[in-house]
């Protein structure tokens, strides 16, 4: 009954702080930054979980592989206006000596239980465990527990426990285990009305079977498995007589990293991580499937962080065109790891018609600025848009240069605020023929310079204009046909920022110089990350004449300790947000 009433709960939109992307818990002040975020259904407002949980490191010298759980507000970054961090974020189980580590948090669909994992620092030993917690609005009354946890699984060496996930009826758990002592697989237990004895759900001892995920329905499983190497998502059929059904998300699935599989509220689509472009060479990034189509997209943040481990709401949203969708929660590492919420309509869902003009549309060569004047035709208008940097009584268009930039022009951004910090283009709202129209500019070389990469001068070139809106983050698409020709064409700049390939590269003992040059004095900011997105070390964020400069990476992380041999990227950044990367190669 309990799944019943959480969907059928109106459907509302949330407007986000951050358009379809909305960051969490950057601002919780957590020094050792929250990984592995899960909703806790209830309570709730407007379809919108009040709280979710997240591990943290143990902030004890020495025990940072313990795991710690919190509770957090499931508002954005723009919205933590309490009074105290205390009303924002609290520890649920924490060990203050770091020796006890308690990960793989998973609520219950009452919102009541916490089903999770316990093991010691070396995480050896773990067990699974549900502790109740009393349901309040106030967020210390909702991390007080009720009486003492109930042991699921026992502690045994020998086998290894992890990620638990509750069925819809909040009866029973689906958990992996290594209890064959052959490979991992998935297992479920009753835990109400009494705790049984654990069910063996996959029998094939010649792979891992691991993250499990219980279909809305409770019929089925979704996992990750390595039947291919590396990991794919597979599906067991729970109504098929033992052994089960499975079949494969994907009967082709691309040889990358398939991750945490999660389904959406009504059991037609999986999400889980796997590398941008299904690239095994680029980081992680999110991805949803239909399970009857196989159609899939591709939901990114940005191209340069890993965005992994996907966990789905089960309350349904619409869009203002009547379009249904989750929100979820990931792990992203744009400036963490932190958890952050998203949902898929930017990517996943065609753009609505924009109308754009362009002044001016045959740029004479002392024009500094190309005008795109942005509005929209009557259809996108009927589904519930207006081109206004502001709701009212639609839903506007969202007007920010950071994150899922808005608007943008074959990608390049708009000129921005120096006042601002470039956070906000400068943009002009006005009317045309009683329909409103937003006014955006770019800079006319930014343009030019695209245009000379790709031969396209003397001729009408297309140029794609794409915006999102402020609450969902619907995608509008319009498009322009300026002509630029090579006598009204300015010269090609030099670039702003070359980041020159480090060298040595494979990088050994003695470490290696990266260098970089600047077309004119300004702040620099030049870090090394791993393979997966994480911050390794900051070599320098400071202010730079004019010309060639050298750093020096020594193989080693901010606190000193030598990064493990692996694939690295040196990433260069200057105040105007003109961004290179180069590929390195550690080898110890």
């Amino acid at each position: 009954m309990l799944l019943s009433s959480i969907l059928a709960i109106p459907r509302v939109g949330h407007a986000g702080y951050r358009g379809a992307f909305d960051p969490l818990s950057i601002d919780s002040q957590i020094y050792n930054r929250c990984e592995f975020g899960v909703f806790r259904p209830v309570p709730a407002t407007d379809g919108i979980e009040r709280y979710f949980s997240f591990t943290t490191r143990s902030a004890v010298q020495g025990r940072e592989a313990s795991r710690e759980i919190w509770l957090h507000r499931n508002v954005a970054r723009a919205g933590i206006t309490l009074p105290s961090l205390n009303e924002a974020r609290v520890p649920l189980l924490r060990d203050p000596t770091g020796m006890v580590s308690y990960l793989d948090p998973a609520w219950s669909m009452d919102g009541r239980f916490l089903a999770y994992i316990q093991s010691n620092f070396f995480a050896g030993s773990n067990a699974l465990y549900v502790q109740e917690f009393m349901i309040s609005d106030d967020i210390a009354e909702a991390a007080t527990p009720v009486g003492a946890p109930i042991l699921v699984v026992p502690p045994d060496p020998s086998i290894t426990l992890r990620r638990p996930d509750w069925s819809p009826d909040g009866r029973s758990l689906a958990f992996e285990s290594t209890a064959t002592g052959l490979s991992f697989d998935i297992y479920t237990i009753e835990v109400f009305p009494a705790v049984g004895t654990p069910t063996r759900r996959t029998f094939d001892d010649r792979f891992a079977e691991q993250a499990p995920a219980i279909s809305p329905d409770g019929t089925r499983i979704a996992y990750m498995t390595n039947l291919f190497v590396p990991p794919c998502i597979a599906i067991v059929d729970l109504t098929t007589p033992s052994p089960h059904t499975v079949t494969l998300l994907e009967q082709d699935p691309a040889p990358v990293f398939h991750g945490s599989p999660d389904w959406s509220s009504d059991g037609k689509s999986i999400y889980y991580h796997a590398p941008k472009a299904e690239n095994e060479n680029e980081l992680p990034d999110l991805w949803m499937v239909r399970v009857d189509t196989k159609a899939k997209c591709s939901i990114s943040v940005d191209n340069i962080t890993a965005d992994s481990e996907v966990d789905v709401s089960s309350y349904v949203h619409t869009t203002p065109d009547g379009i249904p969708f989750n929100y979820f929660l990931f792990t992203s590492m744009q400036n963490g790891p932190h958890i952050w919420r998203g949902e898929h309509i930017y990517h996943c869902v065609d753009p609505l018609p924009m109308i754009v003009q362009i002044q001016p549309n045959k740029p004479a060569s002392s024009a500094d600025k190309l005008t795109a004047t942005l509005s929209f035709p009557a259809e996108t208008v009927a589904a519930g848009y207006q081109c206004t940097s502001t709701d009212g009584p639609l839903e506007g268009v969202k007007l920010r240069l950071n994150f899922v930039p808005s608007p943008t022009l074959e990608g390049l951004l708009p000129i921005g605020d120096p006042a601002t910090g470039d956070v906000f283009p400068i943009f002009t709202e006005r009317r045309i023929g009683g329909r409103p129209a937003i006014d955006v500019s770019w800079k006319r070389s930014d343009v030019e310079a695209w245009m000379r990469e790709r031969g396209l001068f003397g001729k009408n070139v297309s140029l794609m204009f794409e915006a999102y809106s402020n609450g969902v983050g619907r995608r509008f698409r319009g498009f322009a046909y300026p002509k630029f020709s090579t006598t009204n064409a300015a010269p090609a700049p030099a670039p702003e920022l070359v980041l020159n390939q480090n060298v040595p590269n494979p990088i050994r003992s003695q470490g290696t110089s990266i260098s970089f040059t600047l077309r004119q004095s300004g702040r620099v900011a030049v870090r090394v990350y791993n393979a997966r997105g994480q911050l390794v070390r900051a070599l320098t964020d400071t202010s730079f004449p004019a010309g060639t400069h050298r750093l020096t990476w020594d193989g080693r992380d901010d606190q000193g300790r030598e990064a493990p041999s692996g694939t690295y990227y040196a990433r260069a950044a200057t105040a105007s947000r003109t961004e290179a990367r180069v590929k390195m190669v550690l080898i110890r």
